[in-house]
This record gives C-alpha cells, sequence and structure tokens, in this order.
C-alpha cells in the first residue's frame, strides 16, 4: 500500500551563502555541452529515464563537468509519475514541488530501505536527480553573473571536479603547520564532550535546530563541535551560512583547507582510517554530492565483519553509537571522505 503524505506546497529552502572575499573576474567563454553517459552514477533509474551529463563550465583553466540531469525534465516528470511503484504516492508531482516529495522520501524510508529495494533505489536516484537540477541551474545562474564570487561558486560543483583538486594542490604549501598534539587532545577531549551531551538531544538553547529540513540537521550539529573544540568561525563558515549546514558545501570548504583523502568506497575501508576528531562526509549514491556529515568520537577494534568499531556522533538522526549497533557497518557502497581538522 502506498505510503501517502501531506504536499507543504512551500518554497524549497534556499540556504544564503556568505563567502571570503576572494573576488575573480568572470572566466566565462561559453558553456560546455557534451552529452556523457559514460560512468553513470544512476543506472537504475537509467532504465526508465535517460540521465546525462553534458554541461561544464571553465574555471582557472579547467573543464568542470555540472551534476547529471533528466535528457527532458517534464518527461522525466511524466514517466515518473506514470511508474509502476508503491511506496509512495506522486500523483501530484511536479518540476517545482519535487524537492518537498525528497524531503518527504527520506523521512519515510531509511538509507538501509533504499539499499535493499530497487523500486526505492530508483525513487531515491529520481530526487537527487531532481535536486542536480536544481544545483546546476544555481551554479549557472551565478556562473554567468559579471563577477562572480569565485569561492562561492567552487563550493557549488562536484567535488571531483578538476579545479577543486587544483586549488587543494595550490594550497599545500600555505597551510599551517599541526598544533601541538597536547593542544590537539584538548581540543578534541572538547569536541567530545559536545558531541555526547548534544549527539541524542539537540542544543536548541544556543542554535537553530533543522529538524528535516532540506535533508536535516547533520552538518550543523558538526559545525558546533568544532566550534566547541575552538575552531574559529569566519565570514565563509558561520551559523548560518551554507557552509555550516550543508553536507556538500561543508566538506568541500574543510576538504579545500585541509587537503583530506578522497576515495573510500565503503565503510570498512574508511572505518580503519578514523580517529576521535574526525569528520566522515559520505556521498550515498557515489554521484559527486556529499549527502551527510557525521563526528567520530572513537576508535574502535576490527571486526570479523571486516570494519572498525568506532564511535559516532551524528544527527538526522541523532544518537551517539558505535557504528555496530547503526546502519554504518551496511555501507558498502558510495564515496566518503575523513575531514581530520
Amino acid at each position: 500500500m502506498k505510503k501517502v503524505f501531506t504536499m507543504i506546497l512551500s518554497g524549497i529552502m534556499v540556504f544564503s551563502i556568505t563567502i571570503g572575499n576572494v573576488m575573480a573576474s568572470n572566466e566565462n567563454p561559453a558553456i560546455q555541452y557534451t552529452e556523457n553517459t559514460i560512468n553513470n552514477p544512476y543506472l537504475e533509474l537509467n532504465e526508465i529515464i535517460p540521465v546525462i551529463n553534458e554541461k561544464s563550465i571553465e574555471l582557472k583553466g579547467t573543464t568542470n563537468p555540472l551534476y547529471w540531469e533528466f535528457k527532458n525534465f517534464d518527461n522525466a516528470i511524466a514517466i515518473m509519475k506514470s511508474y509502476n511503484q508503491d511506496k509512495i504516492d506522486l500523483s501530484e508531482l511536479t518540476i517545482h514541488n519535487c524537492e518537498k516529495y525528497a524531503e518527504e522520501f527520506e523521512k519515510l524510508y531509511t538509507i538501509d530501505e533504499v539499499a535493499q529495494d530497487k523500486q526505492l533505489k530508483i525513487l531515491s536516484q529520481f530526487f537527487t536527480v531532481c535536486r542536480n537540477h536544481i544545483m546546476n541551474k544555481e551554479i549557472l545562474s551565478l556562473y554567468n553573473q559579471k563577477d562572480y564570487q569565485f569561492d562561492e561558486l567552487v563550493i557549488l560543483l562536484p567535488y571531483t571536479s578538476p579545479v577543486i583538486e587544483k586549488i587543494i594542490n595550490s594550497n599545500a604549501t600555505l597551510r599551517m603547520a599541526p598544533r601541538s598534539i597536547s593542544a590537539r587532545d584538548r581540543r578534541i577531549m572538547q569536541q567530545n564532550r559536545y558531541a555526547r551531551v548534544y549527539g541524542d538531544k539537540p542544543n536548541t538553547k544556543k542554535y537553530k535546530y533543522y529538524q528535516g529540513d532540506n535533508r536535516g540537521d547533520c552538518t550543523n550539529f558538526v559545525s558546533q563541535i568544532l566550534v566547541a573544540g575552538g575552531i574559529k568561525t569566519n565570514n565563509t563558515w558561520k551559523p548560518y551560512t551554507r557552509t555550516w549546514i550543508n553536507a556538500h558545501a561543508f566538506v568541500l570548504y574543510w576538504y579545500m583547507k585541509t587537503g583530506a583523502k578522497n576515495g573510500y568506497s565503503n565503510f570498512a575501508s574508511i572505518s580503519k582510517t578514523l580517529k576521535a576528531g574526525d569528520i566522515i562526509g559520505a556521498d550515498w549514491g557515489g554521484d559527486g554530492h556529499y549527502d551527510h556529515c557525521a563526528y567520530v568520537v572513537a576508535d574502535g577494534p576490527k571486526t570479523s565483519a571486516g570494519y572498525y568499531d568506532v564511535t559516532i556522533a551524528q544527527h538526522t538522526p541523532n544518537y551517539v553509537a558505535k557504528a555496530s549497533q547503526k546502519g554504518w557497518k551496511d555501507l558498502k557502497k558510495g564515496l566518503y571522505v575523513r575531514l581530520r581538522i
């Protein structure tokens, strides 16, 4: 029986962006359109709706593909409304309210449920590509401005963008030397204390709590943990800028600062590298966009299943628990990054 929900036809929540002072002259030649169907991360969806990757932009001498999109958005909506599935009622679905449907879908089904059911996987991929259209529209709107903020633009791009690697390489010699171990240990102790106290129950006296709003509170919570450990805010990263509350923007912002290692293909492979104080950035679908952030409270022993049973604090859902007690241990797909800030 279909799960039916009441649509709230309010506008999509748009996060404000407050970025640093680095201005870039518009390097904008014609936007590139080259159809690409290789390495499509939406194979199940592509069986019923064509998904392509044809748009790219030029930045600092690099060509940067944007997110995968439907070949025809209107047709995609029509096909999905007629798709024979029994998971969710899509009778009122339109281009304008697909984001709200995506939010409700994520409330109804867990990541584990999606991974084990083809219909759910197709629906999840459909809503992700809907969001890709929104992201690409925002990227191109900013890119086409005469004088855009380069830092504002780059955190919107897929993390596989060549320009990001170029920035990391150019910043490598500018990074500060690590603080003393004792200073880092003190910071992690403060972060862990905050994570354990507010992992289950949010600190609503001091911060906003995004309960179910635009994919939840995970990044907002991780940002709070860093501040509790003494990390200073700035005009780019502070409550409640995009880099503070949006998983993808947060990970890219800190990734470019720290040069974190990318490319762990499952939880078992990243878990053996994790220590207290680390942050996990998770791209569930492996499509170039980070979906979730979580904080590591403590490392853990290797299990017979091959993963390390680390303790994780996170929001959406809210908990402080070992990986063996939650769905992390079952994550065998996607792409993960470890941030050590």
